[in-house]
């Protein structure tokens, strides 16, 4: 049985969140996962499982004097997104099996690429990457049944 199914995953959107991957997350434990993890996947089981919820940069699309000009408090909200990003993307990274791991995540690394990640412009691929899923999710709030479960 694939991973979706022992797992009746939710998937969100009706595109790919990255070219070549989609999203789900369980709604119980399966195999692998367990109730509530995401997965980015490019077929039938996650080629990456991760526990932490995406956030939003809430300084995405700010200039420097934009920052700059924010109040104390407002730091912190970036402080915070930092530490989840970081933590999904070791998370993402950890899940990569060990013999395909090089692999699996050069195709995320590409996909990610193809998708608007710059990393000359961007900074951090995780802080990218968290971004984008929140926002894809965001977009996507009604997430439709992989398997009737």
């Amino acid at each position: 049985m694939c991973e979706q199914c022992s797992a009746a995953t939710d998937s969100y959107g009706e595109t790919e969140v990255l070219p070549g991957y989609y999203l789900s997350r369980a709604t119980r434990d399966g195999l692998w996962m367990e109730d509530g993890d995401w997965g980015l996947v490019e077929c039938n089981d996650p080629t990456f499982i991760f526990q932490t919820t995406p956030v939003k940069d809430p300084q995405h699309g700010m200039s420097d004097e934009q920052i700059n000009a924010l109040p104390k408090e407002e730091f912190g909200k970036f402080d915070e997104f930092v530490d989840v990003s970081e933590k999904m993307g070791r998370e993402i990274a950890g899940s990569a099996r060990d013999e395909f791991a090089i692999d699996q995540l050069g195709r995320l690394y590409t996909a990610m690429c193809k998708a608007g990640f710059n990393p000359d412009t961007d900074g951090r691929a995780s802080m990218w990457l968290c971004h984008h899923l929140a926002c894809f999710i965001e977009a996507n709030p009604n997430p439709r049944k992989y398997h009737d479960g």
